[in-house]
């Protein structure tokens, strides 16, 4: 049986060879573009909707494996859902719920 650390590289490995949603669309309907200067990671996110929804995804960019992967992944959860739906689905968990304390905010 694979370990879990085999599927997670696994699935890394794919989603960086074989990147999904790997387009610049025309004329979208919202884009945004980000980039992290500390190790050049560059990515495009372009939005198409139709009644409401995520109808198609482009995303183009460069970087790292994890970097290309994440961005690959999101766009599969991305397309066919509403705003609402990824806002409940990526919202981030307060760290002290994950039973450890924040450091937010300490010098």
């Amino acid at each position: 049986m694979r370990g879990l650390g085999e599927l997670y590289e696994e699935i890394i490995l794919d989603h960086y060879r074989n990147p999904r949603n790997n387009e610049e669309l025309d004329n979208p309907d919202a884009e945004i573009e980000a980039n992290n200067p500390f190790c050049g990671d560059e990515v495009k996110i372009q939005l198409r909707f139709q009644d409401g929804r995520i109808d198609e995804i482009g995303v183009t960019g460069r970087g790292c494996a994890i970097s290309k992967s994440s961005a690959s992944l999101l766009s599969e959860l991305a397309e066919g859902r509403t705003q609402d739906e990824l806002s409940r689905t990526t919202k981030p968990r307060p760290a002290h719920d994950e039973g450890r304390e924040s450091n937010r905010g300490r010098t």
